[in-house]
């Protein structure tokens, strides 16, 4: 984007389509962005756009104070994987925009392939996932053998085109002169292994030997334990980074601060009537519009309709002077809510979509906060499995509930209040709302304790209906004893 100064600015008040100039010479002179794939604050924009005839994708560097070593490193990425026979798309242009805006790296647009990321998203079952992961770990083998190491592991930098997988990203690429020994290689694929739900752990033993044969290794049960390990502690480690992420501007959330409030907002739902329903919520709570679910002195929920997203909102109540005292210096349960729901999605564990968290302080005092999440569209699994009979689709539906409180408690994760009406059944499957007593424990006789208190409230649930009852003490047999 051009401005008068000559400056570009990632996050300047624009949206597509716009245009960036490129300086005379042997090429169109200008690339028309239709379309932003990708933004790193600070550091890079990615669009989709025509530059001439030819469709492109162009990654955007801003000139700004020590910038130009992220053009460099993608630029020097790019063409190393080319050298050592890598797939990745061929670099057509990679310098200077016009007046010295920034610079860009231009690569043609493979329109036939799709990511590893949409493939999984689509696949049919996991068999197909099963299929990708082997052709990824075969790939990553293949990385190893020529001395690559790719430290930004994600599906969505790799394109499939046919049988053929690319590499995408050049940027965060560590190339040395011999291949990569054992204790790096173990450290990278479990890197990537750690971005997978945990329940993809047990494919280690299946697809492993798969990479040690491209490598020429022997594999062994050690070896394995030995990745299995590292994928535990890579995967401790990013979701500590995750969990510190969602509470700062990132890519995935604005956070606004102003004095006595903090709004942490998903980026793709901070449009302007979202921003002003979050400045100030409660007048939306009590309109004639509004569903109030419930309206009590600890809290108060109503679904409301914001920008033509359906949203719940959850009010927790101030209980006075001295109450708002002691809690000034703990983290709220709203923030608790916040914090929870994405970490349960980090596990892949269904629950309504995280969307706002309001926060609000008068000197030391706290004020009432706001979680705001997706409105899940479903049954609540106390309605639905209040039945005198049990059928076949009642109890396909059960065996998804426990299996997600057991996927919950595999992750050393209580609930804290395990009510059927905390749980709702979504076309997704099962999910878990209420979160803001939810717990991941770190001492094991911790979490066995609080995971037997999730079960019991779970079963007491169906006191009513024996059937019921009978069918999730059976599923859940022995469910403590294994926490």
């Amino acid at each position: 984007m051009r401005t008068r100064k000559g400056v570009f600015h990632l996050h300047s008040a624009y949206s597509p389509p716009f245009t960036l100039f490129l300086p005379q010479g042997n090429h169109p002179s200008s690339i028309r962005c239709q379309e932003i794939l990708r933004e790193l604050s600070g550091k890079r924009l990615v669009c989709l756009g025509w530059w001439g005839t030819q469709q492109v994708v162009v990654k955007v560097f801003p000139r700004r104070r020590q910038s130009r070593r992220y053009w460099q490193r993608e630029d020097r990425g790019v063409r190393a994987l080319a050298a050592r026979g890598i797939l990745t798309p061929e670099i057509l242009y990679s310098g200077s925009l016009a007046e010295e805006q920034g610079d860009v790296v231009v690569l043609p647009f493979l329109a036939t392939g799709m990511t590893a990321l949409q493939l999984w998203q689509e696949a049919a079952d996991d068999d197909a996932r099963q299929r990708l992961l082997g052709a990824m770990v075969v790939l990553f083998a293949h990385h190893h053998q020529q001395g690559v190491c790719q430290r930004d592991l994600h599906l969505g930098n790799f394109m499939a085109v046919g049988e053929m997988i690319h590499t995408l990203d050049g940027a965060d690429i560590v190339v040395s002169r011999r291949e990569v020994g054992i204790r790096k290689a173990l450290a990278n694929l479990a890197l990537f292994w750690a971005q997978l739900d945990p329940a993809y752990d047990q494919l280690v033993d299946i697809l492993f030997p798969g990479y040690c044969r491209a490598r020429g290794w022997s594999c062994s049960a050690v070896l394995c334990q030995q990745l299995k390990n590292r994928i535990a502690a890579s995967r401790r480690w990013r979701r500590e980074k995750y969990l510190k992420k969602i509470f700062r501007d990132c890519s995935a959330v604005v956070r606004c601060r102003d004095t006595g409030r903090l709004i942490l907002c998903s980026r793709r739902y901070y449009t302007p009537p979202v921003r002003d329903f979050l400045m100030d919520p409660d007048p939306w709570l009590y309109h004639s519009a509004t569903r109030l679910l419930k309206d009590g002195n600890s809290s108060t929920v109503a679904t409301v309709v914001v920008d033509g997203h359906p949203l719940v909102v959850k009010r927790y109540n101030s209980k006075g002077f001295i109450h708002g005292i002691k809690r000034a210096f703990r983290r709220t349960r709203a923030a608790r809510s916040w914090r929870n729901a994405h970490l349960l999605d980090f596990y892949g564990i269904n629950t309504p979509e995280p969307v706002a968290l309001i926060e609000r302080q008068r000197l030391a005092v706290r004020l009432p906060a706001y979680y705001v999440a997706a409105l899940a569209d479903g049954i609540l699994a106390s309605d639905y499995f209040a039945v005198a009979a049990v059928s076949d689709e009642l109890r396909h539906m059960a065996a998804k509930v426990a299996s997600v409180i057991k996927t919950m408690h595999d992750q050393r994760i209580s609930h804290g209040d395990l009510k059927a009406s905390n749980i709702v059944l979504t076309a997704h499957g099962p999910a878990l709302m209420d979160l803001d007593d939810m717990q991941q424990h770190r001492s094991v006789a911790g979490f066995a304790k609080a995971a037997r208190r999730d079960v019991e409230r779970f079963l007491r649930n169906w006191e009513n209906y024996p059937a019921v009852a009978q069918l999730f003490s059976s599923l859940m047999k022995g469910k403590e004893a294994r926490s």
